[in-house]
């Protein structure tokens, strides 16, 4: 840029000696990297797991990001969440009368009626309702989350499985590419056997959520996707912050760092921006309404 300003300067007297010259220089840019970045962070129980070496010398994958990279790790979250509440609220729910079983068909009817509950808050205020009333009938001990996707007539759409990314996510291809997951596996797999698994370590209103290490006991390794559906690179104001301000990009990579030995020959695949994008839209929204 500088050179071409001089160049153009230069035209410039050439054609007329009057012509006035401005001269300015481009700012150099310092960038002011704090090296301690990242040392306050317990990795006493980290594992050495990096010994997936592919032809290209690579010796581990992971992926941090939100849904189209997502495998997983949504439902992982979501299962740890759901079973820490389920025991904090077990001797609550041991108490409700198993007269609740009975009202199973009037449930939905009775919460469409409640106005008290915000109206995109009452599916959700439908399943926690199905699902108490299923630990209560069937005795449950523990609960797993796994999200399927449906149309409007409640038919489940193929393909979209673990997650909200249709067919596979972005990372699974990847890592499928560099063989770090076998493709013609029904489940994803690393080259050495170990399934491509989600990876969570943070705290959610207060509840610690970890999740485990997978493996035999002489074979033990922490999970690889750390992406989590709906995350984002900053921080959300709606009620959905209540999960995903604990799951955004730096949570991520902190997970990462705190639960394995990296590597300077290991990879991370990276993706995030779309969900900040469409909190943009929304703040651009709310802000045109107010001022209206």
């Amino acid at each position: 840029m500088k050179k071409l300003l001089y160049i153009l300067s230069s035209l410039g007297l050439t054609a007329t000696a009057a012509a006035t010259v401005v001269s300015c220089t481009v700012p150099q840019i310092k960038e002011d990297y704090d090296l301690k970045v990242g040392l306050g962070i317990d990795r006493s129980k980290a594992l050495d797991d990096s010994n997936l070496v592919n032809d290209l010398g690579i010796t581990n994958f992971y992926t941090i990001g939100d849904s189209l990279s997502d495998s997983g790790g949504i439902e992982t979250i979501g299962s740890l969440g759901l079973n820490e509440i389920f025991q904090l609220v077990r001797p609550l729910l041991d108490k409700i009368p198993d007269l609740i079983i009975m009202l199973e068909g009037l449930v939905d009817g009775i919460i469409d009626g409640m106005e008290q509950i915000p109206d995109q808050l009452k599916p959700i205020a439908k399943k926690l309702a199905h699902l108490v009333i299923k630990i209560k009938k069937e005795k449950v001990e523990n609960v797993k989350l796994n999200i399927q996707m449906t149309d409007a007539d409640g038919v489940e759409v193929a393909g979209y499985s673990h997650g909200f990314t249709n067919q596979k996510p972005a990372a699974v291809v990847v890592a499928e590419k560099l063989g770090f997951v076998d493709p013609s596996a029904e489940v994803t797999k690393a080259s050495n056997g170990k399934e491509f698994k989600a990876g969570v370590s943070t705290n959610v209103v207060g509840l610690d959520l970890e999740s485990e290490q997978y493996g035999s006991s002489k074979d033990k390794y922490n999970g690889n996707n750390y992406a989590i559906g709906g995350a984002t690179s900053s921080t959300v104001d709606n009620f959905t912050g209540i999960l995903l301000n604990s799951v955004q990009i730096n949570d991520q990579a902190m997970a990462l760092v705190k639960q394995h030995q990296t590597k300077s020959t290991d990879l991370v695949f990276m993706e995030i921006g779309g969900n900040d994008l469409f909190s943009l839209i929304d703040i651009f929204h709310n802000r045109n309404k107010t001022s209206n």
